[in-house]
């Protein structure tokens, strides 16, 4: 994904643009893992929207350690259809949920020129827990 912006969980929730992003729990696969669930009450303190999942206390004190949101426009989504990166840019693999920000300049350069040069933007493949697709 290209960052195009960074919102705090409480803009993203209170904004016009992503209130399709906002979980519905009775809804299809994709209505139910949405990811807006966070915002503040009138007094600051953290709410969270009716969600299936990060419900527990642990899960919601790492989400709400860093509260903010990458928003991007040009995304490259290969769930189910993950590809093998070239050797070259196995080092912006993170290897767990969340993102590395101290990556090589000429590194991340040269990934973009690739993928773009050899992927179109979008969803290239079905998340791995969407149970409904695969039906």
């Amino acid at each position: 994904m290209q960052i195009s912006e960074v919102i705090s969980f409480n803009s993203y929730y209170l904004d016009p643009r992503f209130q399709d992003k906002k979980p519905v729990i009775k809804g299809n696969w994709q209505q139910r893992v949405g990811d807006n669930i966070y915002y503040q009450d009138k007094d600051g303190n953290w709410k969270q929207h009716p969600t299936l999942h990060h419900r527990q206390k642990e899960i919601i004190r790492k989400d709400l350690k860093h509260p903010f949101v990458f928003i991007g426009r040009k995304i490259f989504y290969f769930g189910e259809n993950a590809i093998e990166l070239p050797p070259k840019f196995q080092t912006l693999i993170w290897n767990r949920q969340g993102c590395k920000l101290n990556h090589d300049v000429k590194v991340i350069e040269d990934f973009t020129v690739w993928i773009q040069a050899t992927y179109q933007p979008g969803i290239l493949g079905n998340p791995f827990d969407n149970t409904e697709a695969k039906q």
